[in-house]
């Protein structure tokens, strides 16, 4: 996979973002309990995902235990499960997962935790990349 350089302005106009904020009584009061938990910026957005219905990422067991512990109801997705949601059934896509995984191994030191389910899968990609 080739390496490019994507600069600020190409992604806000083809990957726009919303600012969502805190913006009811009860979203306040579930960040403040949620905020005894966590650190200030994952404690709004889960917050902001439980309640309205969308989706946290997060690799951090400590987010699943807030949720739990607060009742929340709401889908934690880890950088696997996203890269399998990225890559789908598109082949090109498939293909690219080990460079791609080798890439987040590399600069964000990142693994998933020894009883993630998808460390095996990890593995597997990153094997495949010292492969190419």
């Amino acid at each position: 996979m080739a390496s490019r350089t994507i600069d600020a302005a190409h992604l806000k106009l083809h990957y726009p973002l919303k600012e969502l904020t805190i913006d009811s009584d009860d979203e306040a009061e579930m960040l403040i309990r949620s905020a005894a938990l966590l650190d200030d910026g994952e404690a709004e957005g889960l917050v902001l995902a439980a309640l309205r219905g969308c989706c946290f990422c997060s690799d951090d067991a400590v987010v699943h235990r807030a949720a739990r512990d607060l009742g929340l109801t709401v889908k934690i997705l880890s950088t696997p499960e996203i890269l399998l949601l990225w890559a789908g059934n598109d082949d090109d896509r498939l293909h690219q997962l080990p460079g791609i995984v080798a890439r987040i191994s590399e600069l964000a030191r990142f693994t998933p935790h020894k009883n993630s389910q998808h460390l095996a899968w990890w593995r597997r990609h990153l094997a495949a990349a010292k492969n190419t």
